[in-house]
């Protein structure tokens, strides 16, 4: 469970209930020196292209695969142009475990033209 503050009222102030405030409180926070973001090979669709994504964490004693959704989610830019760095992944930390977030820029490729 996400880190929280319970706010309640005392003396003479009534709250209907407690407020609750997430707090992101975490152990390491994502960088561009401690991540190794892979993105799968891209290729021009017309429409956004999402592209799976391997996430390694290098800062501990030895590297570790992270997992989506458990300690980080993904978001993507754009990505319908073709060209290199034109497409965009961003990786956010979640959880206790992992904070901060690193967008990497990869290419798209032109698709392939069938004779």
């Amino acid at each position: 469970a996400m880190p929280r503050a319970v706010i309640t009222a005392a003396g003479n102030y009534t709250l209907s209930e407690p407020l609750i405030v997430p707090l992101s409180i975490y152990e390491t926070k994502l960088t561009r020196a401690n991540l190794q973001v892979e993105v799968e090979e891209a290729v021009y669709t017309g429409t956004q292209v999402t592209p799976r994504v391997t996430v390694t964490y290098l800062g501990g004693t030895s590297p570790q695969t992270l997992s989506e959704g458990r300690d980080y989610i993904v978001s993507y830019g754009a990505n319908v142009k073709s060209g290199k760095n034109k497409g965009s992944v961003t990786i956010s930390g979640t959880g206790v475990l992992y904070g901060g977030s690193v967008t990497v820029k990869f290419e798209i490729m032109k698709k392939p033209i069938a004779y």
